[in-house]
């Protein structure tokens, strides 16, 4: 990162306005070289089984957060094109 300039973060879940927020970034970016892109996702839940459920809840979150982590990651390397630096954050709420 250049000195004095700050990351950018772009809030992103897949949806058609997050696409256009994280286009707009990557272009930001490549304005300020040494700039690093941060995508950040909220991990929402999943239902979780009640019971009679061949799945733990434990099972189906982690199942979840894979699920939403390789989305992140496929994001991260659509965005990531040359040399554009690119992290992923995942959290839950």
């Amino acid at each position: 990162m250049s000195p004095g300039l700050p990351p950018v973060l772009v809030g992103y879940d897949g949806s058609p306005d997050a696409e256009r927020a994280a286009a707009w970034a990557v272009a930001a970016v490549r304005e300020r070289p040494g700039t690093v892109l941060h995508l950040v996702r909220a991990q929402t839940l999943p239902p979780l089984p009640l019971g009679g459920s061949e799945r733990t809840a434990a099972e189906v979150l982690a199942a979840h957060e894979a699920s939403e982590r390789q989305a992140l990651e496929a994001a991260r390397d659509r965005f990531a094109t040359g040399g554009l630096a690119v992290e992923i954050h995942l959290r839950r709420f």
